[in-house]
């Protein structure tokens, strides 16, 4: 998760979608102000910029909040809603072929020590998918992408170079080698590890993601690039507007008086 103030843009991290080599880069053009949360990138020795707001808090109702490196849109714009105009701010997400990304969510758990070793793929589908990741996609809200760019992980090196260019950021994001939290799952084409039936299973529960961007089971590559929606900048006022209602709710209820 980044809230850059100096360029204008929240990173909305999802998971298995090299996120985090996504927020790797662009934490290194933050300048003093901006807000992430640490990286922990297999012991990485990851460093940010001097000033930067690691591990932002703020208090709420006699409460100390914190905010969570997945956090979804909704969350991030209540935590941040102090911020003056922050519903102009570019939504930016990363997104990956559900079938190979659930594959790899699968084995990134079985690493962490989540699943078992002796949970098969298929058990993990279909029991625990659904209750420990779902078909979560952090940039929407109420069934709708409200992100302004989001990078595929299929066309990782051209989406980084193009969102460099598109945030306006004065050096260009260069992958080079740099590639975190890789190398868990064993190296096997993830087809190998589905039935029909499993396949349809994932094609359901991520639905909304297939269609966005034309992902098959039977080609791992996107046949779409993303397009924000026409009313784009609405739907980030409204939920900005949505999280503040629900923060201050007193607030609300003084100015209806």
């Amino acid at each position: 998760m980044i809230v850059s103030h100096e360029h204008k843009y929240i990173h909305v991290k999802t998971q298995k979608t090299a996120g985090t080599t996504t927020a790797v880069l662009l934490g290194q053009q933050l300048v003093s102000g901006d807000a992430t949360l640490p990286i922990d990138a297999e012991k990485e020795d990851i460093t940010f910029p001097d000033g930067i707001v690691i591990k932002p808090t703020r208090e709420l109702h006699g409460k100390q909040l914190k905010i969570d490196a997945h956090a979804d849109i909704y969350n991030i714009l209540s935590f941040f809603n102090d911020t003056p105009n922050l519903f102009e701010y570019k939504i930016v997400a990363n997104e990956r072929n559900p079938w190979d990304r659930v594959v790899s969510l699968y084995y990134w758990h079985q690493k962490l020590g989540r699943v078992p070793e002796d949970v098969t793929f298929k058990r993990f589908l279909y029991d625990r998918l659904a209750m420990d990741f779902g078909a979560r996609t952090e940039y929407y809200y109420q069934d709708i992408p409200i992100a302004d760019y989001v990078i595929r992980y299929e066309y990782l090196h051209d989406d980084m170079a193009e969102l460099g260019r598109y945030l306006g950021l004065s050096k260009p994001l260069e992958l080079g080698g740099l590639h975190f939290k890789g190398g868990v799952r064993k190296d096997k084409d993830y087809r190998e590890m589905y039935d029909d039936q499993m396949a349809r299973y994932v094609e359901i529960m991520f639905s909304r993601t297939i269609t966005l961007f034309g992902y098959k089971f039977d080609d791992p590559y996107p046949t779409k690039e993303f397009k924000p929606l026409p009313n784009n900048q609405h739907m980030k006022r409204r939920v900005y507007r949505h999280a503040k209602r629900q923060l201050n709710p007193q607030k609300q209820q003084q100015k209806a008086k």
